[in-house]
């Protein structure tokens, strides 16, 4: 992904190779995967959700732990286009700005929303609020071990927290992993897959 001196973002084929699993460690920066295109001539808020989890270390030679991002269509009002995956980001470059300015970029080219874990997003929170930019890609804190309302007055701001979630979140990932979806096969059938 570029963008020019008007702010237009466009995407390019990459000769970058994408990060090995598994990492072996070190610093390695990699390309987007762009699964589909964003439209935008029609991308209300909160159409793309980001989800992420950062890394706490900018340099190291010993960790096998990458930054993640990855980007959700939502299916708005029904859209049959969306509830899916469109787009990822595995990398570790060699500065957490880079990283940064990268995940940004992604964001603003699907004018996502981001939702990340929060162990480990204080330096993205605070690359954000230092272009005054948290209150447009940050989603609130919330609480998922309750009635999933946004948590006011908790430590953490934004995000959501490993502790409290992952249980309750990797659920709700495997009902949704189990519905039915209909799709068309090569045959150019309509069939029900799980």
């Amino acid at each position: 992904l570029t963008k020019d001196s008007n702010g237009k973002i466009t995407s390019k084929l990459s000769t970058k190779e994408l990060i090995e699993f598994p990492f072996k460690g070190g610093n390695q920066d990699a390309p987007y995967l762009i699964i589909e295109e964003p439209d935008q001539e029609n991308s209300p808020e909160f159409y793309y959700v980001a989800s992420a989890d950062f890394y706490k270390q900018e340099t190291t030679t010993t960790t096998d732990s990458v930054g993640t991002v990855s980007i959700y269509k939502y299916p708005l009002f029904g859209d049959p286009t969306g509830k899916k995956l469109v787009a990822s980001y595995a990398a570790r470059p060699k500065t957490y700005r880079e990283f940064n300015d990268n995940v940004l970029l992604l964001l603003e080219y699907y004018n996502a929303v981001i939702f990340p874990e929060n162990e480990d997003l204080g330096v993205f929170q605070t690359y954000l609020e230092n272009r005054h930019l948290e209150e447009k890609y940050l989603i609130k804190h919330i609480d998922f071990n309750s009635a999933l309302q946004y948590s006011e007055g908790d430590a953490r701001k934004y995000g959501w927290t490993p502790k409290q979630s992952k249980k309750r979140l990797i659920a709700m990932y495997a009902n949704y992993l189990n519905e039915v979806v209909k799709v068309i096969n090569d045959d150019g059938l309509e069939v029900e897959v799980k």
